[in-house]
């Protein structure tokens, strides 16, 4: 089975999908996956999407998953590092909150978002994410959680597409 078919399996067991989206994210944005392998399987993955803010590259993390059997081995911590030393501006929308505790150990900071005040700097989707994006709802939240890791200092930020 493929790196691509086994992280769509780890997602589809993990979250709530009627399996349209998850085609969907696959087939635009596969190429955006990072991912650990232990013996032929992929353990964890996540995609890490291109985006722009403020006129710099920036990557937004979406559908972090371990497979249920290898969780608490550390390979999503793992991952995270490896991604960390690469990337400059990374962003999340943490899934709840019990999980930012998680986050904030590899340095990000919690701050909100917003779906619709330009005012604030905007994360802009960009390559395979931009296309994706653009058949999709943007949010209707007015605010909610969000993520960041970078030297830039962020209060809040504009994102339409965190696909919640």
């Amino acid at each position: 089975m493929s790196y691509i078919n086994q992280c769509q399996d780890i997602y589809l067991s993990r979250f709530s999908d009627d399996g349209v989206f998850a085609k969907k994210l696959f087939e635009e944005c596969s190429e955006n996956i990072e991912y650990i392998e232990e013996k032929g399987e992929i353990v964890c993955y996540l995609f890490l999407l291109p985006c722009v803010i403020d006129g710099k590259n920036a990557k937004y993390i979406f559908a972090v998953a371990t497979k249920k059997e290898h969780e608490g081995k550390g390979y999503m911590s793992q991952l995270l590092k490896r991604v960390i030393e690469r990337e400059e501006i990374l962003f999340l929308r943490p899934v709840n909150e019990n999980i930012t505790a998680f986050y904030e150990r590899f340095g990000f900071k919690l701050i909100k978002a917003t779906a619709k005040d330009n005012s604030f700097p905007n994360l802009i989707p960009k390559g395979s994410f931009k296309n994706f994006a653009k058949q999709i709802e943007p949010d209707e939240d007015n605010e909610y959680p969000f993520m960041y890791l970078s030297e830039t200092n962020f209060d809040k930020v504009c994102f339409e597409y965190s696909m919640d």
